[in-house]
């Protein structure tokens, strides 16, 4: 089922690179079918260094991407924060990362279909008296 489930969030990965662009130069200007791609890699197992590479799910990710498009990634590995900036300066062709979409992003940069629901929640002890968020 996962797996599933990512090839199908990776096909719609795919579909959303290919109607952004084509195999010619990029805008960056990095050679002819070449993205710069922003990664923050301190957040595993998404984007992680190891033994001095790039690794994680999103590396996974957009290295099978560019295999099946035909074209070559160059990874750049910053702060977060850096991301958008980058890509508003024209230093970055993509970022990737566990970004969620707001209004004011989205007024900054495009976004693909999501990939990913982080299912973000909150942990308490497990003795806790707290039924609510309210009690915590």
């Amino acid at each position: 089922m996962k797996k599933s489930m990512l090839l199908i969030m990776g096909l719609i990965v795919v579909l959303v690179m290919a109607a952004c662009g084509s195999k010619s130069d990029s805008g960056s200007g990095e050679g002819k079918g070449t993205y710069k791609i922003g990664i923050d890699t301190t957040y595993p197992p998404f984007e992680f260094e190891k033994g001095g590479n790039y690794e994680g799910i999103d590396v996974d990710l957009i290295n099978a991407i560019a295999k099946d498009q035909g074209f070559k990634v160059k990874l750049e590995a910053m702060d977060f924060s850096g991301i958008i900036p980058a890509m508003q300066a024209g230093q970055l062709d993509v970022g990737m990362g566990g970004m969620s979409i707001t209004d004011e992003r989205k007024k900054k940069v495009d976004f693909s279909d999501p990939y990913f629901d982080a299912g973000l929640t909150v942990v308490v002890k497990k003795r806790t008296a707290a039924s609510n968020l309210l009690m915590i």
